[in-house]
């Protein structure tokens, strides 16, 4: 990947699932330089009961 290349700003969100929607349609490497990224461990991490809810669509 060629490291000059503009990346874009990641725009601000009013809820997590205007986020969610966002992340869903948009390619995340115009965003990040994922060549630079590193692991991390996540370990006081806890699973969370919560699902998010479901629209219905009518079709």
């Amino acid at each position: 990947m060629n490291r000059d290349m503009k990346k874009r700003k990641i725009p601000e969100f009013k809820s997590e699932g205007q986020e969610q929607q966002f992340w869903a349609t948009a390619d995340s490497t115009k965003y990040l330089d994922w060549s630079s990224a590193k692991r991390a461990k996540l370990v006081r991490l806890k699973p969370t009961l919560k699902m998010p809810k479901r629209t219905r669509s009518t079709k």
